[in-house]
């Protein structure tokens, strides 16, 4: 049995950073694996920390090797891509996925003859090839979910092919920070005012984490102004409480075309914000749209 000992008086943090350091070399020892430098305060990095070396452990120059050889196991070539919302019904984002070329390399060199994109089944059975060289041999797709995309390279100077695989996620923003991108998007040439755009926010978010709840009731109804004649406007509420509302003195339409975007494509896209969690592609159907 290993005892811990602790001097008198020490203060409960310091107790509780000795016996976790302590159990941590314990365990580590207990494997085989001893430690004969700490980790260091540096002044480099943007953590301040630099692992020191130590026997059992890959050193700093063999984890840099390892690094070097990707640039030429790829021959410079890495897999990336992008996205912003997508228009699509029934989808979260438009991915572009194209081939970057790291300093000079067979995409500089013009010796690259065409991509063969893998998506996977759940958005296609088959492979997309693009023979364009433009944009790095860019392509542009729609997506309900994160998955692995493979990229298969063909060139001119060798006899197989080289094989890239990316990530494809969007989940680097919150979700509030997504669905306003979507907000945005979508209501870009509507009447939607700058002050109001965050209560749409606030209620796509709760129908987000409440997939199950019915509908928003959205009504727009006529609203007189005051006791002179003709002064009337138009407010678009949940009905019939009025938790969200929008008032307008243009004339109904206006709020119309807003209720439409809320209905057919920002709710839908609440309805299934979890399926963007799985290894996904396109929905095989648009989500069912329930009358607003």
């Amino acid at each position: 049995m290993v005892g811990v000992h602790l001097a008198p008086l020490v203060t409960l943090g310091v107790v509780s950073v000795v016996v976790i350091v302590s159990l941590s070399v314990l365990a580590l020892a207990g494997h085989g694996i001893r430690l004969r430098s700490p980790i260091v305060r540096s002044g480099h990095g943007p953590s301040g920390w630099k692992q020191g070396k130590g026997e059992g452990m890959l050193d700093w120059e063999a984890l840099e090797h390892e690094r070097i050889s990707t640039y030429e196991r790829q021959r410079g070539l890495f897999l990336v891509h992008t996205w912003k919302a997508s228009t699509q019904p029934g989808q979260m984002v438009a991915v572009t996925a194209w081939i970057a070329q790291h300093r000079d390399g067979p995409l500089a060199q013009g010796k690259v003859k065409g991509v063969e994109y893998v998506w996977g089944p759940k958005f296609d059975e088959h492979s997309q090839v693009v023979t364009q060289p433009a944009n790095g041999f860019a392509i542009t797709v729609d997506l309900y979910g994160p998955l692995v995309l493979l990229a298969r390279v063909r060139l001119t100077d060798a006899p197989e092919p080289l094989v890239l695989t990316r990530y494809v996620n969007f989940v680097e923003q919150s979700e509030t920070e997504e669905i306003g991108a979507l907000v945005d998007r979508f209501c870009a040439a509507l009447p939607l005012k700058r002050d109001e755009r965050e209560g749409l926010v606030q209620l796509l978010d709760h129908y987000r984490r409440t997939p199950h709840e019915p509908d928003p009731p959205l009504k727009i109804t006529r609203v007189v102004l005051g006791e002179a004649p003709g002064r009337v406007a138009w407010r678009m509420s949940l009905a019939p409480k009025s938790a969200y509302s929008i008032q307008r003195d243009e004339p109904e339409p206006a709020l119309e075309a807003l209720k439409a975007v809320i209905r057919d494509e920002l709710v839908p896209r609440m309805r299934w914000w979890d399926r963007r969690h799985g290894d996904g592609g396109a929905l095989e159907a648009a989500p069912e749209t329930r009358g607003l």
